[in-house]
């Protein structure tokens, strides 16, 4: 099981998808300076880092684990982006049988029968939680960067999968790597400016 769906060809190895896979460290980079933040998202920096790792994971070996690595640590960092949008930046503490409960979820979502379901539904939480947030006060400045990086990430995720018009399986310039990149500099405006 690799990553097919996202234009870049697959090749036989330890790495299958060599752009993918190395852009997905950026996740790694971000959740690391995350961790520097103020306690409130030290669990979201470590989902960020557990995202990144399980790119990496699924974009170069692949497999059955490097597909439950990438889909759980993905639906247990949006679970937890709206579980501190809608406890922390309201001023109450983040409730550890909360955050265990989220990353129990995750694992158990990221079934093959259900990731596609999860990923959907907690991405949508992960919206409305994101958009209260910034209705509620978050910095002007973070929805002016980190905006702007998420949609840009977004179009290229969407018209760069395989079949689409941006996707060019032999190029060096993956969208889903530039994907990769923009979402998690968006990610790492969180709560920075």
């Amino acid at each position: 099981m690799v990553a097919a769906s996202d234009c870049e060809h697959c090749r036989p190895g330890l790495i299958s998808q060599p752009a993918n896979t190395v852009s997905s460290l950026a996740y790694v980079a971000a959740g690391a300076d995350l961790l520097r933040r103020p306690e409130p998202d030290r669990a979201f920096a470590w989902a960020v880092i557990a995202v990144g790792l399980g790119s990496v994971a699924y974009h170069g070996p692949g497999g059955t684990l490097g597909k439950w690595a990438h889909d759980g640590s993905l639906i247990a960092m949006l679970g937890l982006l709206a579980l501190t949008d809608v406890t922390t930046a309201d001023g109450r503490p983040l409730p550890d049988g909360a955050v265990a409960g989220v990353v129990a979820t995750a694992a158990v979502t990221a079934h093959p029968r259900t990731t596609d379901y999860a990923q959907v539904g907690v991405g949508a939480l992960a919206i409305v939680a994101e958009a209260r947030r910034h209705v509620r006060g978050a910095s002007v400045r973070e929805a002016a960067i980190g905006g702007p990086l998420m949609a840009a990430g977004l179009l290229l995720h969407v018209f760069g999968r395989t079949g689409e018009r941006w996707c060019r399986p032999g190029s060096l310039l993956q969208p889903h790597a530039a994907w990769h990149t923009l979402s998690a500099a968006a990610l790492w405006t969180r709560r920075r400016f």
